[in-house]
């Protein structure tokens, strides 16, 4: 594909920090974490997905010999060697990208939700359930307000700061309850209102007649 930016150290300026990246016009995928995402491995190396999912082995070389390979030929079978390597490689992860269906589901999500498709492979749950109330409002002719920044600045401070607490990573002879409130969570707040400081008001002010619903 054409790419009219020359300046390519600001393009791919991500690599160094190993984020997302941005380029116009295209989505770009992380395979390794769809893999994480999709799939219950023990694993995730390229080698590790191949065997569970394409249910075939795939070599595993050293980047300091394929790079011996490439920059040190002494003959043309290692450059033959080296370019059958990764090209094996890329046709494995189009393989694996088809097997798990990644595009078909994340076409269909797009289609329920109407969100964009890299908003679907990169944002929460929360903005999913966002954008299915947002289409059920809109449907029966409601308008959300959008708070502006002058709104979000007159807000107050929260009353208590929400206290999560984690397991010590040890041993642990006893039982140990991990309750994971990842999609439930954000779905039962937006869609019945069961925070206390959004639909009771605060505390202080719940026996006062200036009181409002918010916080």
């Amino acid at each position: 594909a054409r790419y009219e930016n020359k300046n390519l150290k600001q393009v791919f300026s991500w690599l160094k920090d190993y984020s997302q990246p941005e380029i116009a016009g295209r989505v770009i995928i992380n395979l390794w974490k769809e893999i994480r995402r999709h799939m219950p491995l023990r694993v995730f190396t390229f080698e590790e997905s191949c065997k569970k999912i394409l249910k075939r082995k795939f070599p595993s070389f050293d980047y300091e010999y394929l790079k011996t390979l490439w920059s040190e030929p002494v003959s043309s079978h290692r450059i033959i060697h080296f370019l059958n390597y990764f090209t094996i490689k890329l046709d494995s992860c189009v393989k694996i990208f088809e097997q798990i269906d990644l595009l078909g589901n994340t076409y269909e999500t797009c289609l329920l939700t109407g969100l964009p498709i890299s908003a679907v492979l990169t944002r929460g749950s929360q903005i999913h359930v966002e954008s299915l109330f947002l289409r059920l409002t809109k449907h029966q002719n409601y308008i959300v307000p959008t708070p502006s920044q002058l709104d979000k600045e007159k807000m107050r401070a929260f009353e208590y700061l929400p206290l999560t607490l984690e397991p010590s990573f040890a041993f642990n002879p006893d039982p140990v309850v991990v309750l994971d409130y990842q999609s439930l969570y954000p779905s039962i707040m937006i869609a019945y209102n069961l925070c206390y400081s959004t639909c009771l008001c605060r505390l202080d002010d719940i026996n006062s007649s200036s009181s409002k619903l918010g916080c």
